[in-house]
């Protein structure tokens, strides 16, 4: 017969409490005893527990890149020694020469638009083979809002009335690209806030 130290441990405890109890008078109720233990026969069995999954690890990715357009033939580098520049400018990298006039013309455009109404915007151009120009409307967030591509004579350009909102910032961009969609210049860009008049 098998028993836990805990059922052991009951009966001693049990046994000291008679054995040292007064004894009962006669006519009075016996006191009441223990109630009796039943016997385990089976030992209790642990249940079993899965096994913890291992979190997936995945390698850590390199850093992201944007490929750009290489052009696969180099232009041909001129032989002969370039004169030196005797311009007020010869502190300017001399391929970009044809840029120095390019960009918004601010003597002809406006910084505010009425809403409700379209509004022209102007640039001067840019020397060289400009074989179109790229003009882009955006919001603060950088949304696009319009983008067109004008002829290289064109020097303006109107967005429609129904991009401008109320009390909203907006930048305009223009960007001269030659005839293998590479710019020319760096984009130039203005602003444009919306009012009610």
């Amino acid at each position: 017969m098998k028993f836990s130290a805990a059922c052991f441990l009951c009966f001693l405890i049990a046994w000291a409490v008679i054995a040292c109890s007064p004894q009962i008078a006669a006519g009075s109720e016996p006191m009441p005893t223990a109630p009796e233990v039943a016997e385990v026969t089976e030992e209790p069995t642990a249940t079993p527990v899965p096994p913890t999954p291992t979190p997936l690890r995945r390698p850590t990715l390199p850093p992201t890149w944007t490929p750009t357009h290489t052009p696969t033939e180099l232009p041909a580098q001129p032989t002969a020694t370039p004169q030196p520049v005797t311009s007020s400018n010869a502190d300017v990298d001399p391929r970009l020469a044809d840029c120095l006039q390019f960009g918004p013309d601010y003597s002809r455009n406006p910084t505010t638009v009425v809403v409700g109404n379209p509004v022209t915007v102007y640039w001067k151009p840019a020397g060289g083979g400009v074989f179109y120009y790229e003009v882009v409307l955006r919001d603060l967030n950088g949304n696009e809002l319009d983008l067109s591509r004008r002829m290289p004579s064109s020097r303006q350009y109107t967005f429609s009335q129904n991009l401008f909102q109320f009390n909203q910032v907006y930048t305009w961009s223009v960007t001269p690209y030659n005839s293998r969609a590479e710019p020319i210049c760096p984009t130039r860009t203005s602003e444009l806030r919306a009012s009610l008049r």
